[in-house]
């Protein structure tokens, strides 16, 4: 495997056949991407959180809101929905 991160926009496909093309595949029947559901490599999250985090003491000078999911590209929290006042 390569120290590299696949970007968010690289397809599934099964890895028979396209292990050159995909280096990081898991269970060796699909390759790894953002929003599959899975935390491949790379990625901090993919797609809802298990438990919301709070994002008071999460995040400096926010009031309240709470984080619930993944951002568009896996490699951080999405926080539009904490708020400030």
């Amino acid at each position: 495997m390569t120290s590299e991160c696949y970007p968010s926009h690289v397809p599934v496909f099964p890895c028979e056949g396209h292990e050159n093309q995909y280096d990081d595949c898991i269970n060796e029947d699909v390759c790894a991407y953002c929003g599959n559901g899975v935390i491949d490599r790379c990625e901090r999250c993919d797609g809802e959180l298990d438990e919301p985090i709070p994002c008071v003491g999460w995040l400096n000078g926010v009031t309240g809101g709470m984080i619930t999911r993944c951002n568009a590209t896996c490699d951080d929290y999405d926080t539009s929905d904490c708020t400030t006042d």
